[in-house]
């Protein structure tokens, strides 16, 4: 991949797999952590949801729940007009869990993809499973998980985040040097190397070497 950041033009090779400190994309935070514009009722409806989960979800819950993973997660949460299956905040990751035949319908399919777009648009990622999968491939859906988890905010810098390489889009902004100024990807595209790399092209005057990019050893 070739990601061209501003205040350079000189290009910058990673790893797709490198964990570079962006800013959090997560928005709508209130000061003290929690979404925004949550309707009150919402609180009770997820207390009820939590007593009323599905085998899978249950089952997935068994591998979440107090940081196995070596993050938060929080069942039935609410977010915004929304309540998730699962929540990560330090990862800004929301799992859900789809049942065989609720998420079939073409008018629920047509509800997820509004909610997954609405839920990217506040800057999470979702990660969506068969209820088929978690029962039967429970390892396979934990791994993916736990992978996205390693995208995590920093707790002694709140408005940084561990990112991959290879999913750091147009827009998005990294930290740079040790004074950790930020830097704008304003394009990406992929390349065609001997091994597989992410590379990293700044826009402007000043140029950067790839050392200055704080990475997650």
């Amino acid at each position: 991949m070739e990601i061209t950041l501003d205040k350079s033009n000189q290009i910058h090779y990673l790893l797709p797999e490198n964990l570079v400190l962006c800013q959090r994309k997560t928005t709508k935070l209130s000061p003290t952590g929690h979404w925004d514009d949550i309707p009150a009722h919402h609180f009770q409806k997820a207390r009820q949801l939590r007593q009323q989960t599905t085998p899978p979800e249950k089952r997935l819950w068994q591998y979440l729940r107090s940081k196995q993973l070596g993050i938060k997660f929080r069942s039935q949460h609410p977010i915004n007009r929304y309540i998730v299956d699962f929540y990560a905040r330090k990862a800004g990751l929301v799992v859900e869990v789809d049942g065989k035949m609720a998420h079939t319908y073409p008018g629920q399919v047509k509800h997820d993809r509004e909610r997954d777009k609405f839920m990217e648009g506040l800057g999470l990622k979702v990660l969506r499973f068969s209820a088929s999968d978690v029962m039967s491939n429970i390892e396979g859906v934990i791994s993916e998980i736990e992978y996205h988890t390693q995208e995590a905010v920093l707790d002694n810098f709140t408005s940084g985040q561990w990112r991959y390489a290879k999913n750091i889009q147009a827009g998005d902004k990294i930290f740079i040097e040790k004074n950790l100024n930020l830097c704008k990807v304003i394009a990406v595209q992929e390349v065609e190397m001997d091994c597989d790399v992410t590379i990293l092209e700044l826009d402007g005057g000043d140029n950067f070497i790839s050392d200055c990019f704080v990475f997650h050893i």
